[in-house]
């Protein structure tokens, strides 16, 4: 029985992630927003324009790490009137879109 080797695929550096996610968030249509992620957001008093201002000019927080769907996860960071907003977004490298999995 033969099988089938799958390549090991490394997570994107800092940069690129960084880049792809900037690059698709310019485009609001892009970003689908968890029920989970909403809930958080209303939970913690962040509102969308700290949510979405983090997700196009926040720096990665922690390592890259994948999502068990084929995406790449991801915790971006900025500080917004003297709090840290955290944002948690999955992406890939073979789709356009961007999901929000938590706001903190």
């Amino acid at each position: 029985m033969a099988s089938s080797i799958v390549p090991f695929r490394q997570p994107p550096s800092h940069e690129d992630a960084q880049e792809r996610v900037r690059d698709l968030a310019r485009r609001t249509g892009n970003i689908f927003w968890s029920e989970h992620a909403q809930e958080r957001m209303n939970e913690r008093d962040i509102i969308l324009r700290e949510a979405l201002g983090t997700i196009r000019g926040g720096r990665i927080a922690e390592k890259i790490v994948p999502d068990g769907e084929g995406r790449w996860k991801l915790a971006l960071r900025r500080r917004f009137a003297g709090r840290i907003v955290q944002v948690v977004v999955a992406v890939s490298d073979h789709d356009d879109n961007l999901d929000v999995i938590t706001v903190m």
